[in-house]
């Protein structure tokens, strides 16, 4: 169903998956549990996953408003590090008044900014798979 080109893009998509457990191991530290109890064992863990979602819903919101203003993505390694980074301070501001908000998308915006790729001529794995599998969507209107 695919052309050789779609298969060996896809196939590379396989590294995409590695850099995800590499983020979650290395900046998010699922792999530092500890010797706890079974249920010290399962609130480390599903702290451990919710922190995971976020940062991954934070990644993909920041990717379509930056990859809008920018026309460039942002490395997932370098977003999950510096997210990470600054999770304390954002979780501080985690409590719904207008201007922690404000503060929350200031520092993500930073991050972002931070995590921009560099300017290449080929375009990155994740912008070859987007055009096999994603229809095309007009980011000024998604923002």
């Amino acid at each position: 169903m695919l052309s050789a080109e779609a298969v060996c893009d896809l196939y590379r998509a396989r590294w995409q998956i590695e850099l995800v457990f590499k983020a979650c191991k290395s900046y998010l530290n699922i792999d530092k549990l500890g010797n706890c109890g079974l249920y010290q064992l399962e609130c480390l863990i599903y702290g451990c996953l919710t922190a995971i979602c976020i940062a991954f819903l934070m990644y993909s919101a920041f990717y379509i408003e930056i990859y809008t203003l920018h026309q460039r993505g942002i490395s997932m390694l370098l977003f999950i590090k510096l997210w990470a980074d600054e999770a304390s301070t954002i979780s501080e501001n985690i409590n719904l008044s207008l201007t922690a908000i404000q503060e929350i998308y200031h520092i993500l915006t930073r991050i972002s900014k931070h995590s921009l790729h560099e300017k290449r001529k080929r375009k990155t794995t994740l912008e070859l798979l987007q055009e096999y599998y994603l229809p095309k969507i007009n980011y000024q209107n998604v923002a």
